[in-house]
């Protein structure tokens, strides 16, 4: 494990891989900058992000980018990174957030309070046929993920008071909580054979990484 440049002291909210072994990242200045994958790298800020866009997501055929300007309202916004044109597709009254395309590229999962609270939506991957999957219940909630095989998302909530990890399925449902007790569980990661399900925790009364692949409970992982 090595420190990537100054990131001790920077925050980074996002981090995903643009090509090779360069990563879009999204740091707490809400600014999106690119940086290699070596010691000592330094961020490079990416002209068009200007100083409101955060929370990049790139396409597995890594053609396109998709990210949250924010302006008036935190809009969601796709990236052709071959052309570099560039358009908002979901926007105007609603805030998105932490937006993640599916395995096959077709649809998108995001964060939306377009319907009056916040809560998790899917859509198409122009930004048609927008469909929430389930509401926060007016709490903190998002970062949703997508399963390997595209069936289920997994999504961190406060609906029920501390922060806790949930599963859906991608066309909806009723989401099962993964965890328990009154730890933070935060930010959750698919294994890639999608059994697993890894997240951060303060459960155990320090942070650490946590895995669960069952209805109830987690185990820490080393």
């Amino acid at each position: 494990m090595h420190e990537l440049g100054e990131a001790s002291r920077r925050v980074f909210l996002a981090m995903e891989f643009l090509e090779g072994e360069t990563l879009c990242v999204s740091e707490e200045r809400y600014r999106t900058v690119s940086m290699r994958v070596s010691p000592g790298a330094t961020p490079q800020h990416l002209s068009w992000s200007g100083r409101e866009s955060w929370s990049p997501a790139v396409s597995l055929s890594k053609h396109r980018l998709i990210y949250i300007r924010d302006r008036a309202a935190a809009d969601l916004w796709r990236r052709d990174l071959r052309t570099g044109d560039a358009q908002m597709i979901i926007g105007w009254n609603y805030n998105q957030g932490f937006p993640q395309y599916s395995p096959d590229d077709r649809r998108i999962a995001f964060q939306s309070d377009r319907s009056g609270m916040p809560g998790l939506w899917t859509c198409e991957a122009g930004g048609e046929n927008c469909q929430e999957l389930t509401s926060f219940g007016g709490s903190v909630g998002g970062t949703p993920r997508w399963s390997p095989d595209g069936r289920w998302l997994a999504f961190d909530s406060r609906h029920e008071g501390a922060s806790h990890i949930y599963v859906i399925g991608a066309d909806g449902g009723q989401p099962r909580r993964l965890t328990n007790g009154d730890g933070e569980n935060l930010d959750p990661s698919w294994s890639r054979d999608g059994r697993w399900i890894y997240f951060a925790s303060n459960r155990s009364g320090q942070w650490c990484v946590c895995g669960s692949r069952r209805p109830l409970g987690a185990r820490p992982y080393r």
